[in-house]
């Protein structure tokens, strides 16, 4: 059974730990989702266009109304899609986390509740008791200080609760296409001659044919072209790369394909 798990975070750098705490557990970078991305006005503006009554987070891509509309109806939670674009314009930040079995979606809410969650159930209960019916696209999207003046009124509500619903979690009803794994087709024929050339000049007095190694280029090159690793270091994708090079390619040890996907990772994110 496949979930994903969604988080309400207050404090960016929270949520931006969270993050790191999950992909460190071993989640995929691309099945991590924080948004807004950053910490400033103009990307939380962003994120809430206004075409729509949910989240869409114009920089990466990602859709959280697409997201959203295969999860509700799906679960029975109190949690209605309109509170987590409420909570957006409201200051806080969503963390989304896919998990494909029971298992990962049980350490992603226990490492996801180690870093301070909103409990949006009860922070709905204080919005609606404060006159909130709904979300409103054309309501102003609120700025660090009058996001701040809005929780005032929510410290301490959960204090003595017995139990805290931090994480919420969503059975998925089929599997999302993310555009990883699977079967590395050959490289694009304009990058061929690049790849032959690198191929050429770091074989040493190796025996292998550049066929051997086309494989490795083309998971570089699939890297490289997935907008949900853009904008990261090498060093940080490169524990994801090797874990889907060694799912897909067991025959070929990843210090052999190291070279070649990175070779292909770097120039397909020039």
């Amino acid at each position: 059974m496949s979930h994903t798990v969604i988080a309400v975070f207050d404090n960016f750098d929270d949520a931006d730990t969270a993050r790191d705490a999950l992909i460190g557990s071993g989640i995929p970078i691309a099945d991590v989702q924080l948004t807004p991305s950053e910490d400033t006005l103009t990307s939380r503006q962003s994120t809430l266009v206004r075409s729509g009554h949910h989240v869409y987070d114009v920089d990466s891509g990602w859709s959280f109304s697409g997201l959203l509309s295969q999860l509700f109806g799906a679960d029975e939670s109190s949690v209605h899609p309109d509170l987590f674009s409420e909570a957006i314009r409201r200051g806080s930040y969503l963390l989304a986390v896919e998990a494909e079995t029971d298992l990962e979606r049980d350490r992603a809410v226990d490492i996801v509740n180690r870093f301070n969650p909103v409990d949006l159930d009860e922070r709905a209960t204080q919005w609606r008791q404060g006159g909130w019916t709904g979300y409103d696209h054309a309501a102003p999207v609120l700025g660090p200080e009058d996001a701040a003046n809005d929780r005032d009124g929510y410290k301490g509500v959960s204090a003595d609760r017995a139990e805290r619903r931090g994480a919420h979690s969503f059975r998925r009803q089929q599997a999302e296409v993310s555009g990883q794994g699977g079967k590395n087709f050959p490289p694009a024929g304009a990058n061929e001659a690049h790849y032959r050339r690198h191929w050429a000049s770091s074989r040493g007095e190796s025996d292998d044919r550049y066929e051997d190694h086309e494989a490795a280029y083309a998971h570089g090159e699939k890297l490289g072209a997935n907008n949900a690793y853009k904008g990261y270091a090498w060093n940080q994708i490169e524990p994801e790369a090797q874990l889907q090079w060694e799912s897909n390619n067991s025959g070929t040890p990843w210090d052999r394909a190291r070279d070649a996907v990175r070779f292909a990772w770097e120039r397909s994110t020039k």
